[in-house]
């Protein structure tokens, strides 16, 4: 069982790969249907340290330019929650 495992986690070792773009087109948008007149919820920003807030930018600098994510125009907004590793 052992032995399987890992000649299959071998195989599909690409799957754990970084990502490094987006993932290609879809042939179905999915999309969210609203209530008719519902207003988009935006939530304000967090105060953050600004050690955390270099950093930040300097993620979606990095993620920006790797083509992992992209700008958006959507009306809707949420904060960015930080979580420290263990290590």
């Amino acid at each position: 069982m052992k032995l399987e495992l890992t000649h299959l986690l071998c195989v599909h070792a690409f799957i754990f790969n970084t990502p490094t773009t987006l993932p290609p087109p879809c042939f179905h948008h999915h999309h969210i249907p609203l209530i008719k007149g519902a207003m988009p919820i935006k939530v304000k920003t967090y105060c953050y340290p600004h050690s955390q807030k270099t950093k930040i930018e300097k993620l979606l600098v990095d993620m920006l330019q790797e083509g992992i994510i992209q700008p958006s125009k959507s009306p809707f907004s949420s904060p960015i929650t930080l979580v420290k590793k263990k290590d």
